[in-house]
């Protein structure tokens, strides 16, 4: 993917644990990774909201 390809994105970590990833998800974030506590989400910024 080249540079003019590429799309802004909204990313945020946040811990396993914590219940507002719910509330991202809804907001229509999605895990794209995880490493020990950690979940990493993101949405692509022109995506439509959920």
């Amino acid at each position: 993917m080249t540079c003019a390809e590429r799309r802004p994105a909204l990313r945020l970590t946040v811990f396993k644990n914590n219940p507002a990833q719910a509330l991202y998800q809804r907001k229509g974030l999605e895990v794209v990774g995880e490493d020990g506590y950690f979940l990493r989400m993101q949405r692509e910024v022109d995506a439509p909201r959920r």
